[in-house]
């Protein structure tokens, strides 16, 4: 009898949470658990879900259905940073896409063929500031790869996704070697205030590769130290 009391009050919570959330607002198990034990919740979130209220759209992840019964439906990368975010966790992509690009422009490989480590896991892999996991949505698996400090603070942008790039895999060496002009096919698409970006992030990279990918005032480049990686 008091379980079903306790139940009948974390349900009621947990409704009108759900009247103060924006039309296709999604929500997460993270979100509820101030109503109430972690039980209660996934009891009421699995009645919901039966009745038609709510549309599961993976693991620990929610939304209200429409009055019409639909839901809407999210890319993989908003259902990745819902998820992220509901653990107070930083998400970017993965910059294994990026290398490849800046090794066909450098002629390392050709089009269609694969770079180093490529795989079909990699298409739907990110970066993460926390532990490494995984969850299913759509029929596919999705992985959070944990990434260090460093490269979560290069971040998302254009000239942070070069540079961790240039990271990832295989082209330090030749870039000391060839010097500037694999410096600016590396470059290409960024402006100005990106190459800034690259001397301001000096700090978080490694001495060999800031040696490789910045620039002095004069715009000249800066020889790198040749640099033997496995």
């Amino acid at each position: 009898m008091k379980k079903g009391i306790m139940q009948h009050g974390v349900t009621k919570m947990i409704r009108r949470h759900l009247r103060t959330l924006e039309i296709d607002e999604p929500f997460t198990t993270r979100d509820l658990l101030n109503y109430g034990n972690r039980s209660a919740i996934d009891d009421c979130i699995y009645r919901l879900i039966q009745e038609g209220t709510l549309h599961r759209i993976t693991r620990g992840v929610f939304v209200k259905r429409r009055d019409n019964g639909s839901h809407p439906v999210f890319t993989q990368r908003e259902v990745a940073e819902i998820k992220a975010g509901s653990f107070g966790r930083k998400l970017q992509t993965h910059p294994f896409k990026k290398a490849k690009e800046i090794a066909i422009r450098l002629g390392l490989i050709r089009p269609g063929q694969k770079w180093i480590g490529e795989c079909e896991k990699l298409e739907t892999t990110y970066e993460i500031s926390g532990p490494s996991s995984s969850f299913m949505y759509l029929g596919k698996r999705i992985y959070f790869k944990k990434t260090t400090r460093r490269k979560i603070q290069l971040g998302d942008s254009r000239a942070g996704l070069v540079m961790r790039a240039i990271w990832y895999n295989g082209f330090w060496n030749r870039f000391a070697v060839w010097g500037f002009d694999a410096q600016r096919k590396a470059y290409q698409g960024l402006y100005g205030r990106d190459r800034d970006e690259i001397h301001q992030s000096s700090r978080l990279m490694p001495a060999w590769l800031s040696d490789i990918l910045n620039l002095d005032n004069n715009d000249n480049f800066i020889q790198g130290r040749p640099i033997l990686v496995a």
